[in-house]
């Protein structure tokens, strides 16, 4: 069962909403655009994952996409984790272009493109790394720890190559149509129930509890200014960032699209560059609302979590409130293109 669906990446957002918002023109722009093309990349990859793992009997396994969990002094994310009575199973995906060569001394992975070798992170040490970082947040938790088993999962136009010798990387780096095949095995091993179905129930309630997705502040990454940022609500027929609000609803100059709700898109977008906290001053600068009194009904009209109770009101934009309102923002349709293999 998919109890925590894949949605796409809060990073791939962010970083649309930037490239959306930041001047073709200005210098970071590439490097925005590059990042973009690799989360988007890496987050098709884990995608690809959805169709095998669909084939499995959804009355055995719990299947969790993109699950964050933070720990004492650490955090994981785990692109796909795949949780039964008998055990657990960790799928860290790679979709990575060229041939890709597990090297056993000195230690390490190489991507042969285009007739270029380049040095990639090892797969093998991110899954160990996610697989003691899991057990440590069971144990600080106080939760049964199942047998827990971990793999690196590559498309299969990837060519692999493994030193003979390294058996870590043969045990544990898999092309992406033996998932269910790995998975049969592991249910030959693994006969005997650990949780009862009551307490699978449970851990899988504490799951979701405990997911905490993060938003990466890319102004920081890109050591932009606020002031870099372009504002205002985007049209949602012209794409641009030049609505004016008056008789109650949006209006753009130069289309003459009306929208009572283009302004929603503006939020997200507020929220995935700058963060969940925003001020009545911010709201009304970034959505060019000239009128407080409206900016404040609109603020209000919305529900926000309030913080404090004087002019220094903060306002918590929800993450729900992201997710459930995702499809009117086109940042994506604006600027992903095509993105396949890193």
């Amino acid at each position: 069962m998919d109890v925590l669906p894949r949605t796409i990446l809060l990073k791939v957002l962010a970083l649309e909403a930037l490239a959306g918002r930041v001047s073709s023109n200005h210098l970071k722009y590439p490097q925005i655009l590059e990042s973009l093309r690799l989360e988007r990349a890496g987050y098709n990859g884990e995608k690809s994952m959805d169709y095998p793992l669909k084939l499995l009997d959804k009355e055995k396994y719990f299947i969790f996409n993109g699950l964050r969990l933070e720990g004492t002094d650490f955090a994981l994310q785990l692109d796909t984790y795949l949780l039964s009575q008998y055990f657990s199973v960790i799928f860290e995906s790679k979709n990575w272009n060229g041939q890709v060569c597990f090297k056993q001394k000195p230690c390490q992975v190489v991507r042969i493109l285009d007739g270029i070798e380049q040095g990639m992170p090892n797969p093998v040490e991110q899954v160990k790394t996610q697989k003691y970082n899991l057990n440590r947040w069971y144990s600080q938790n106080q939760m049964p720890v199942l047998p827990l088993e971990g793999y690196g999962v590559f498309g299969n136009s990837t060519i692999i190559t493994i030193d003979k010798g390294y058996y870590e990387a043969e045990k544990s780096i898999c092309k992406i149509d033996y998932i269910n095949s790995i998975i049969r095995k592991l249910e030959t091993l693994y006969k005997t129930p650990i949780l009862t179905q009551k307490e699978l129930n449970k851990l899988k309630r504490r799951l979701l509890k405990a997911n905490t997705p993060q938003l990466k502040n890319y102004l920081s990454t890109f050591n932009l200014h606020q002031s870099e940022v372009r504002t205002g609500v985007r049209c949602p027929d012209c794409g641009l960032l030049a609505m004016e609000y008056k008789k109650s609803s949006w209006h753009c100059p130069s289309c003459e699209c009306i929208s009572d709700d283009a302004h929603i898109p503006s939020i997200i977008d507020y929220y995935l560059i700058f963060g969940p906290m925003i001020s009545h001053q911010d709201f009304k600068w970034f959505l060019h609302l000239h009128s407080s009194s409206v900016a404040t009904k609109k603020l209000a009209s919305l529900k926000f979590e309030k913080i404090g109770k004087t002019k220094s009101t903060i306002h918590k934009i929800p993450y729900e409130f992201i997710s459930a309102n995702q499809e009117k923002s086109k940042n994506g349709t604006l600027l992903a293109g095509k993105c396949g293999k890193v």
